[in-house]
């Protein structure tokens, strides 16, 4: 997708940082960014002026499908602090890769993502921190997540929406 305002991605950023910061095992962890700028010239006004020189951080720019898939599947986390998504495709891709997801708790990220996930406000860089350390260091957490992330995916797979669809279409109107 594209690196819209919206995803906050700043925020993501401040809490990547300050995770490492407090916990020195995670500074091997590279925080890897995929997408499209959609604001191209303006994207200072996003706090990313500084990217460059943050070797921390690894921005990707558009990537194929497979490519997708592979940092998908062999990510640690995803971290996904958006602050308006109409359904929030990418926690259900990591879901169904094994990989745990850190996301906001506003529009319809709560209700796709339901119990696999941590969920945290999208402007509490604090609160973002914490939980993508606690997701990176309690194994028995991590499992939990990766567990309830395998489920959740599995209610949104094309053969369940699609039998959804079916049901809905051929419902008596009312």
């Amino acid at each position: 997708g594209n690196l819209h305002p919206r995803k906050n991605l700043p925020t993501a950023l401040a809490a990547f940082r300050r995770a490492q910061a407090a916990h020195p095992g995670l500074t091997n962890h590279k925080l890897v960014v995929a997408g499209a700028t959609w604001w191209s010239a303006h994207e200072d006004d996003a706090g990313l002026g500084d990217r460059v020189a943050d070797t921390a951080v690894r921005f990707l720019g558009r990537v194929s499908d497979v490519d997708r898939e592979v940092l998908l599947s062999e990510a640690d986390l995803l971290v996904y602090p958006s602050r308006f998504e109409g359904f929030g495709l990418p926690p259900l891709e990591a879901f169904g890769r094994g990989t745990p997801v850190v996301a906001s708790n506003v529009t319809s990220i709560p209700e796709v993502c339901g119990d696999a996930a941590l969920l945290v406000d999208p402007d509490d860089v604090a609160r973002m921190a914490e939980a993508i350390v606690t997701a990176l260091t309690d194994d028995e957490l991590r499992k939990q997540l990766i567990d309830a992330g395998y489920s959740r995916a599995a209610r949104y797979s094309p053969r369940v929406t699609a039998a959804a669809l079916w049901q809905a279409l051929r419902a008596p109107a009312a």
